[in-house]
Order: structure tokens, then C-alpha cells, then sequence
């Protein structure tokens, strides 16, 4: 319409910033800032060289816990340049760069801590993201106070970063519902108050018009709300509020794991994060597949009224677990109904519960490696397929009192042989992968020596052999990616150790082949199909050994 009245235009973009580009940002920042006595800060510029080398290796934290492979800005700046290069990252940042000794910093260890990197990849974004919002607070805040003079004790409670949330997300939700105004103002200051905060809101960092300007921002939002204990909308609940958001994205589960109360297992020698129900189970599975990059576990356990854990775990392919993160959340009072969104891939579920699988799609998609052992599973979707991975890890099932799903249901398997499943009264479609377990006796709840049964063929199969050494597998990935805070499967392991089946080596865990044939045990026929009967007798041995007597009772 312009052109055609003879206007000219042009259209321009706003890139973000260069690596050079933000470490002048920083640089200049830092010229502004004031330190003690009123000196302005100087260790940027009196020691160049150690500061840009610990300025850099914070970059490289920052994008590592983006998602991002490098240790050297070259390699990464491109991918994560959305938000390394984004100018309120870079001056929320400098206010953390700001040390007296850079030569003597370690990168991500300044800002987040002495803690491991399995957990500070929500607590340094959180930081930045934090570091923003507070920045956003110390700027709005003396002009709202000037503008309608408000005295000090007024003006330091506005604008927080609840409330900026929460402003946020109305201007995301394009005003579906209203934000409680600060009580700490009268009703004329309110009106007044309100006029001019909006024009502050709009233009937040977060923002790009009604969507947020970086994923990062999005994921810490949900987050916050859901741990928040004070959030406060007029008309519309907190999971009404949540439902019409964004969906979990890559940093949920990190800010959602740093922002939940966390309580140290010594015993473990672990720290979880208390979540209120199982609710949130699904969101954090959905965000920690998107995070992963490379092999990625997921472990649920719930049993009767104790409390249900879940842990996600990603180890970067040929790397230590140190590389990458391990994250367990504790429901102290589970409800005992888990809804769980296909696909799921690398799962172990074993709940007390009642299970609901759902696909948007329509089709559940399960595989490789899922493991699922419930009280009770509902199906919906129309189709359900299986698959297994490299290693023949496929879906094994099992629902120790029903499952129900849509008569016309249609199952598939791929290969046909790597799905399993166990249920009274299965119905037609799931004749060719049924399999009858032989029986396995009284000593300890039958629901549990399924669980055992299953913990030992997993335990097994994960251990890898050549006509030369026999059959082993690396610690830290059997512990970890594999057992993680199940307790009947870290009793399991501990039984096949108590029996002979396997030796703890060193670093590695070694399967012992001659105790295992004294329990006529085929290590080929594990894969198979009819394992359950392969493993009859070891079974049998392993529920009778303290260890599993240690967390297991025998029936009444």
C-alpha cells in the first residue's frame, strides 16, 4: 500500500549480537560500574587477557548448558547467539563478571557454585534470567516512584519479578486474565500505577511483540508458576493459567528442578526436588527428551503410600555422566494417577498406580528400550507400535490388575519379537506378544517379583562381551543411566551380586558366566521372548536374598 503511493521503505532486522560485539557490551558496561568507594571498576581493562579468557569460559558454560558442543565461542557462537548475543543477557552477565581476580575464577563455578554440572545448568540460566528481571526492577522502579510519588517503602515492593511474570505472560495470553494490584498502593496510585506500567511491559526483554524473545525466557516462566506459592491472577486457576502457555520446552525441567524445594539423600548421597504430584511427571519427561544429547534415561518408581521418584539422566555419547546432568524429583504423597504423552523412548516405569498413555497424534509410540510395570493401564489412541534399538531393547508391559483401551485398537511390533506385555484377560491384539510367566511363587508380592524379574534381565542384557573377556558394563552407566533411585532395582543388582552373578570390578560391573549356568541360565536366550522362563530359576534364588528381603516384605 506504501509503494503504491510512492513511499519507499525498507525493511530491517535486529541480529544479535557478535561474539566481539557482546564482549564490547560487557566491556563498556563494566565502565560504568561502580564498585566500593564509588571506584568504577577496572579489572576489564588493567588485566585484558585473564578477564576475556574467564569472560569466555562463562560463554562456554552458557551454551554447553543451551545444549551446545565447543569449548571455544568459534564453535558454538552461531547456535546459541539467540541468547549469548542478546544485549539484556550480555548486561545482566556483566554484573556477574565483575571479580576481583579473573586469573583465579573457573567459568560456570563463579556463578553457580561448587556444585556439580549434572545441576547447575537450571541454576546458572536461572541467574541470568534472574539477573534481568531484577535489572528490569531497578530501572522501573525510580521512575514509577517520580512519576507518581511514591515514597521509598512503596516503591522498593513493585515491580518483582512475581509480578513481571505474571504481566508477562497477561501480554502472552493477550489479557485473558487480570493481575492483582500491588496492595501496598492505594486505589487513586493503582489507576495511576497502572497507566504506567504498561508501556514498561511491553517493552520487557522477554517480549518480541506477544511471544517471548528466547525459549529460555518461556521455560523459566512455567517454572516459576508452578513452584510459586503466592502467584495471584484474577480469573483463571494456576493450571488453567499453565494450560494456556507454551508447551515444556528444552530448560523446563532444569529451572523446574532449581526453583522446587530440594532435600539431601544421604543415603543416596543425592539431592531431589520435591514436587507437589504426578502431574508434573509428564511435563519434565517431555522437556528432559528435548534437552538430551545423548543417551537419556528416564526412572519412575512409586510404591504404595511411600514417596514416588523420578530421575532423568543424559550422558553426551563417549563421555562420563559428569558431562552431562542427572536430575531426580521426589512426590512425597503420590495420588497414585500417572498421565504419561507418547512417544516415550529409554523409559523404566514401575508404578503403583494407575498409567494413562495419551498421543496428540493418535498413534502411541513406545520404543526402544521402555519398560512399564503398573497396577492398572488405560491406552488411548488408536494405534500403539513398538519398536527396540540397536542393542534389541524393545517394550516390555505389564499391568498386574487390568488394561482397557478402544476395542479396535490395532498393535504393532518392529521387529515383531521386541514387544512383551502381561495383563489378565488380554485381548486378541496382543496374542502374538503375550507371554505367560512361569510361576513365580509367594515370598515376596507378586507385583514385585515381576519387577525383579524384569530388573534382572535389564541388569543382564546391559552388560556387553567378546570371545575374549566376558560379558561387562561401566559402572557409572549401570548406576545411573540404568539402576538411577529405583530401589528394587539397585536391590536387584545388589542381589546378583550377593549370588555370584556379578563381580564389581573396579569401574566396571563383570557378569560371571559359570555361576550363571548353575542356575541353567542361557546369557543368548535373555533376549528372547520366553526370557521369563529362562530366568525361573535365578529368580526364585535372587527374592530370597537379603538384599531384596532388605526393601521387599513377604505377603501377609
Amino acid at each position: 500500500m506504501l509503494s503504491e503511493m510512492g513511499v519507499v521503505t525498507s525493511i530491517s532486522r535486529i541480529h544479535p549480537l557478535t561474539h566481539a560485539q557482546s564482549a564490547s557490551l560487557i566491556d563498556k558496561t563494566l565502565d560504568r560500574k561502580k564498585v566500593s568507594n564509588e571506584k568504577i571498576y577496572r579489572v576489564h581493562r588493567e588485566h585484558p587477557g585473564p578477564f576475556a579468557t574467564f569472560r569466555d569460559n562463562v560463554f562456554t558454560e552458557l551454551a554447553q548448558a543451551l545444549g551446545f558442543d565447543g569449548n571455544d565461542p568459534s564453535e558454538y557462537w552461531t547456535q546459541a547467539e539467540s541468547f549469548l548475543g542478546y544485549p539484556p543477557v550480555l548486561l545482566a552477565l556483566a554484573e556477574r563478571l565483575a571479580v576481583d581476580n579473573p586469573k583465579s575464577e573457573k567459568g560456570i563455578t563463579n556463578l553457580a557454585g561448587s556444585s556439580s554440572t549434572a545441576v547447575t545448568r537450571g541454576r546458572l540460566l536461572r541467574q541470568i534470567v534472574e539477573g534481568i528481571l531484577d535489572r528490569e526492577s531497578e530501572k522501573v522502579r525510580p521512575r514509577i516512584a517520580k512519576a507518581l510519588g511514591l515514597p521509598d517503602d512503596k516503591a522498593t515492593v513493585l515491580y518483582g519479578r512475581e509480578e513481571q511474570t505474571l504481566r508477562i505472560l497477561r501480554v502472552i495470553l493477550d489479557g485473558k486474565f487480570e493481575v492483582v494490584y500491588p496492595a501496598i498502593l492505594d486505589s487513586d496510585e493503582r489507576i495511576a500505577y497502572e497507566d504506567q506500567i504498561e508501556s514498561f511491559v511491553n517493552d520487557h526483554p522477554f517480549l518480541i511483540g506477544r511471544k517471548f524473545s528466547n525459549a529460555v525466557f518461556g521455560d523459566y516462566l512455567r517454572a516459576f508458576v508452578v513452584t510459586s506459592e503466592t502467584i495471584d491472577v484474577v480469573g483463571i486457576g494456576k493450571e488453567q493459567l499453565l494450560s494456556q502457555c507454551a508447551p515444556e520446552g528444552p530448560f523446563y525441567a532444569h529451572f523446574l528442578f532449581d526453583l522446587s524445594p530440594q532435600v539431601r539423600l544421604p543415603e543416596m548421597s543425592i539431592t531431589i526436588a520435591e514436587i507437589v504430584d504426578e502431574s508434573l511427571v509428564d511435563g519434565i519427561i517431555r522437556s528432559h527428551l528435548l534437552a538430551a544429547s545423548g543417551t537419556s534415561t528416564v526412572t519412575y518408581y512409586s510404591e504404595g503410600n511411600n514417596a514416588a521418584m523420578l530421575t532423568v539422566v543424559d550422558m553426551p555419547e563417549n563421555a562420563t555422566l559428569s558431562a552431562g546432568y542427572s536430575m531426580s524429583f521426589g512426590i512425597r504423597e503420590p495420588v497414585g494417577i500417572l498421565e504419561l504423552t507418547a512417544p516415550l523412548s529409554n523409559c523404566m516405569i514401575s508404578a503403583n498406580a494407575a498409567v494413562t498413555i495419551s498421543s496428540p497424534a493418535g498413534s502411541v509410540q513406545l520404543g526402544p528400550s521402555v519398560m512399564l510395570i503398573t497396577r492398572e493401564l488405560q491406552i488411548e489412541g488408536e494405534h500403539i507400535i513398538a519398536t527396540a534399538g540397536p542393542d534389541d531393547e524393545g517394550v516390555m508391559i505389564f499391568a498386574r490388575d487390568e488394561a482397557s483401551h478402544d476395542p479396535h485398537l490395532k498393535v504393532a511390533a518392529y521387529p515383531a519379537d521386541c514387544l512383551t506385555a502381561h495383563w489378565p484377560n488380554m485381548w486378541y491384539q496382543w496374542s502374538s506378544y503375550s507371554m505367560e510367566f512361569p510361576q513365580l511363587g509367594a515370598y515376596i508380592d507378586s507385583q514385585a517379583a515381576y519387577q525383579v524379574l524384569f530388573w534382572i534381565r535389564r541388569v543382564l542384557t546391559s552388560m556387553k562381551g567378546s570371545t575374549k573377556e566376558a560379558p561387562s558394563v561401566f559402572g557409572e552407566l549401570l548406576d545411573k543411566l540404568i539402576i538411577g533411585t529405583n530401589p528394587i532395582a539397585r536391590a536387584t543388582l545388589e542381589a546378583l551380586i550377593e549370588v555370584g552373578v556379578v563381580m564389581r570390578e573396579k569401574t566396571y560391573y563383570r557378569l560371571q558366566l559359570d555361576k550363571l549356568k548353575e542356575f541353567k541360565v542361557n546369557y543368548a536366550a535373555l533376549r528372547d521372548h520366553d526370557f521369563a522362563k529362562a530366568l525361573e530359576l535365578l529368580q526364585k534364588r535372587i527374592v530370597k536374598t537379603d538384599a531384596i528381603l532388605s526393601v521387599l516384605s513377604r505377603p501377609a
